[in-house]
């Protein structure tokens, strides 16, 4: 085929498919060109909540800039506190005032004006494997070149939680996105993760890990990266893995 057709066609495709994802609402895209990591340290939980809404691309709940992303983020904490705090004896310590899925499932549904929730799975590897590869469309690695359009590739994210990725530990929990998965159900498998990791650095001290409730809250900035990961010591439900996704309600 003639080099000028080809390109031609390309083109074409990639002008229809970039119109019906604006027509949808906007491409995810931006959460990597800006860098837009979470708002301060306590805020993973609504950072990938809001992640997970910008991925269903609904143009009544607009958000593809990082303004609009920060502003869900934001609305979406103070709605887990909310209701953290309303399930939880007033005495509980700092330490144990941990949010929940269903803590985060009310609060998705009052920040979208109950359209949306957060389903939650637990399944075993092989399951989780499957569940998150039909969710994402991506089942094999892609090469993250600058120009990764993870709008076009991604169709949705699945949610996790972990207690380490890579050198980084998070005592109380930390949940991170999933964009994709590449290789068999063994211990060389992958996970394309989105994440923000909320380390900062104290003065004069070794870096720590903000990203639990019962440290001060800080802000950032933070920022995002978007790898192939299989370094991930799971926070496990039982003997299960946790699958979180926002769902219509």
């Amino acid at each position: 085929m003639n080099r000028f057709i080809k390109r031609a066609l390309f083109l074409l495709a990639f002008l229809v498919w970039s119109t019906t994802v604006f027509a949808q609402g906007g491409n995810p895209t931006f959460i990597i060109e800006k860098q837009v990591g979470q708002a301060t340290g306590h805020t993973c939980q609504s950072y990938v909540l809001a992640i997970a809404l910008a991925f269903k691309r609904d143009p009544q709940v607009p958000l593809h800039t990082w303004r609009q992303l920060r502003d869900v983020e934001t609305r979406i904490r103070a709605e887990i506190v909310k209701a953290r705090d309303a399930r939880l004896p007033k005495d509980t310590p700092a330490k144990d005032r941990l949010a929940i899925p269903v803590d985060s499932a009310k609060a998705v549904q009052l920040a979208t004006n109950d359209k949306y929730t957060l389903a939650y799975k637990a399944l075993d590897a092989v399951e989780f494997g499957k569940f998150t590869g039909a969710r994402t469309g991506v089942t094999a690695k892609v090469d993250l070149q600058p120009s990764f359009i993870i709008g076009g590739l991604v169709k949705d994210v699945v949610i996790s939680s972990a207690k380490k990725i890579g050198g980084e530990p998070y005592t109380s929990g930390h949940q991170f996105s999933i964009l994709g998965i590449s290789g068999p159900d063994n211990s060389t498998r992958e996970y394309l993760v989105l994440n923000s990791a909320a380390y900062k650095a104290k003065p004069g001290e070794q870096l720590f890990n903000s990203c639990q409730d019962e440290l001060p809250d800080q802000a950032g900035p933070y920022f995002p990266s978007l790898s192939w990961r299989n370094d991930i010591e799971w926070n496990f439900d039982g003997n299960k893995l946790r699958a979180m996704t926002v769902e219509k309600k």
